[in-house]
């Protein structure tokens, strides 16, 4: 899936992730009067008011008041120069900027890990926990996160669906089918319909009715034609298998030699009644 479709479903899914707390969400948000435009910037005015729930919840337990974020997907490799870009497009955010610097945080947000970006001696980047890493740019906190180092726990999964590493997308997807809660399991379909089907035929057993449900709701005919037949018919009771189908259609499906096992069958059953 390329930029232009990720990117949409990045921002939707960030708008998501901080509706009823009070927080600020803008996207596209313009910094100067050329296009230039940064991907998402999150307003929270009572930090320690939402501090649980942005350690708890979601990835971003490093906000402060006012929060920055850029987003590479996957196709879209941070370089050096896209980096100065980036901080570029900062500097005119902070041009018009009314908050103190001390306020302000930047989240560079990476499908895979920039390893020119990170090593980069005169940048600085240093890693603070798994997938997290940290710099000061000229006063701004700048942090960047490398989606497919993170650990797959509930508050990352809304990062890990654009993870660049199949393995691992498979990985967080198996993941959120078999989740009870079933929140990013749309955002699943959305993102990788393929993955999604292939994990689910793999662990149908294991996933609620409730996500099965929106799954099969979601990709309707493909879900339904990828089962065997044996596959269709697992943990249904016999009534159910028969549900709908008229004698006919039953004694018609058999074969002669069934019908002939059938009726031996019915025999033996009236003879042992009789008795």
């Amino acid at each position: 899936m390329g930029k232009s479709a990720i990117d949409p479903i990045f921002k939707q899914i960030i708008t998501t992730l901080f509706q009823g707390w009070g927080i600020n969400v803008q996207t596209e948000v313009e910094v100067g009067q050329l296009p230039l435009r940064i991907d998402v910037v999150i307003g929270i005015e009572e930090v320690p008011a939402v501090s649980h729930s942005l350690q708890d919840e979601t990835p971003y337990g490093h906000f402060l008041n006012d929060n920055i974020l850029e987003f590479k997907g996957e196709g879209d490799r941070l370089t050096i120069k896209g980096f100065h870009r980036i901080l570029g497009r900062c500097h005119l955010y902070l041009s018009n900027y009314d908050g103190l610097d001390s306020e302000i945080t930047v989240t560079i947000i990476c499908a895979g890990t920039p390893r020119t970006v990170l090593s980069h001696p005169e940048i600085g980047f240093q890693q603070i926990a798994e997938g997290y890493y940290f710099c000061n740019v000229v006063g701004m906190k700048v942090y960047l996160i490398a989606i497919n180092e993170l650990p797959i726990v509930p508050a990352n999964h809304s990062l890990l669906l654009f993870a660049s590493s199949t393995a691992k997308r498979k990985e967080i997807i198996e993941n959120i089918v078999k989740s009870t809660q079933g929140k990013y399991v749309e955002y699943a379909l959305l993102l990788h319909p393929q993955i999604t089907m292939e994990v689910t035929m793999a662990n149908r057993l294991g996933i609620s009715k409730e996500n099965i449900e929106l799954i099969a709701q979601y990709l309707g005919s493909d879900l339904i034609d990828a089962l065997t037949p044996s596959q269709r018919l697992e943990g249904l009771s016999l009534a159910q298998r028969l549900e709908g189908l008229s004698l006919e259609d039953i004694r018609d499906s058999l074969s002669d030699e069934e019908r002939q096992t059938l009726r031996q069958l019915l025999d033996k059953q009236a003879g042992d009644t009789q008795i």
